[in-house]
């Protein structure tokens, strides 16, 4: 049964549709036993593809959040088997809309693997991260950290107790600073030159934390 077929008999939503196909997911009882009360068919002819949609709001998101982190086009799409010209059109995306359900999914897959990756870890080279970061910045996309719930319409990004740039920037660099990165790395990770880090904790009036080497 194609993915429409079954939320149609089991009269669910694609978000549970989708947490019911995640083996690590945690589901309601209610939605197991109407998954479970759905007949199975007796033959299936040929593969059907599925064209249930979904809300597309988490899924530019994540696609912005990655590039936010310096991955660019080409290296997502290659983690999800698209073209960079897919990615391309996710990340110009804005406003509401729908994308397949299957979609959503491949790119929640890829997101989860990624979002707290370093790029040039993993064969970005460093020019081009950073030049991803700063494409991300200019067009206001938010890093992952900041949604509390990234599929969320009515979500607003968390910079902290007020949405402040500084105030990310001193966050952001002090969890950095404790997880060993220089300040050039700190620096290059937030998409930023250094003395814009340190004029935050300036303006913040909090000391800047010990930075390694």
């Amino acid at each position: 049964m194609d993915d429409a077929s079954i939320m149609a008999s089991a009269g669910i939503s694609p978000d549970a549709m989708y947490k019911a196909a995640v083996t690590t997911a945690v589901i309601m009882r209610a939605t197991e036993e109407a998954i479970l009360a759905v007949p199975i068919p007796t033959a299936v002819s040929g593969v059907v593809i599925s064209r249930a949609k979904t809300d597309a709001v988490g899924t530019w998101r994540r696609v912005q959040a990655l590039a936010a982190a310096g991955w660019p086009a080409t290296a997502v799409a290659a983690r999800l088997g698209f073209t960079s010209t897919n990615i391309t059109h996710l990340l110009r995306q804005c406003g509401s809309g729908k994308v397949y359900l299957r979609t959503a999914n491949q790119i929640r897959r890829v997101y989860l693997e990624m979002w707290d990756q370093r790029p040039e870890d993993h064969g970005v080279p460093p020019h081009i991260a950073l030049k991803t970061r700063r494409y991300a910045a200019r067009r206001g996309w938010h890093p992952a950290a900041v949604w509390d719930d990234i599929d969320d319409p009515t979500a607003m990004p968390q910079y902290g107790e007020q949405v402040r740039r500084d105030e990310a920037i001193v966050e952001d660099a002090a969890e950095l600073a404790r997880q060993g990165l220089s300040r050039e790395a700190i620096a290059e990770r937030l998409g930023v030159s250094w003395a814009y880090v340190s004029r935050a904790y300036s303006r913040q009036r909090t000391p800047v934390p010990p930075i390694a080497g």
